[in-house]
């Protein structure tokens, strides 16, 4: 499990002076999230572990938005984050809020359109669930592996294709 500090938050930190945003496209309407309105969200939700650490992590100064444009739906997402559930004790890589996002997920609609957001930096990717309301249903911190063994991956799954 991993374990982080949660700093404060303050006009102080990079993202605060970073005019990154991301719009994301649903079926509804877009969602456009920044860094800034993120963290605010998160700081209204129930403190648990994985909000703290996404907090932490959006007060990085490395990150870089991800490009996660799609149609989605609670249903269809709830069907590939109960798989990666099931294969966690099989993986090496460590996910923070897994569980929690599949909870949330099975409390919504099958239908319920949504939109994902994300950030990333050499060691993490952090992904938020949204409502098209712009609302975080959850978020899932994965470690990065070690770039000798995603490089391994990626040659495996290209030589198979």
């Amino acid at each position: 499990m991993i374990v982080g500090r949660v700093e404060a938050i303050c006009p102080a930190h990079p993202f605060y002076m970073s005019g990154v945003s991301l719009t994301v496209r649903t079926s509804a309407k877009n969602v456009s999230m920044d860094r800034k309105s993120l963290v605010a969200r998160l700081l209204e939700a129930r403190q648990t572990e994985p909000v703290r650490m996404a907090i932490e992590f959006l007060g990085r100064a490395d990150l870089v938005p991800m490009d996660l444009r799609g149609e989605n739906t609670a249903g269809g997402l709830l069907r590939v984050y109960r798989n990666r559930l099931a294969l966690k004790p099989t993986t090496d890589l460590q996910e923070v809020g897994l569980a929690e996002v599949v909870g949330s997920l099975s409390n919504l609609e099958a239908s319920t359109p949504l939109a994902m957001v994300g950030f990333q930096n050499s060691e993490r990717i952090a992904l938020f669930c949204m409502s098209t309301d712009g609302d975080i249903v959850g978020n899932i911190l994965v470690s990065r592996r070690p770039p000798e063994e995603e490089r391994e991956r990626r040659e495996w799954f290209d030589a198979s294709a």
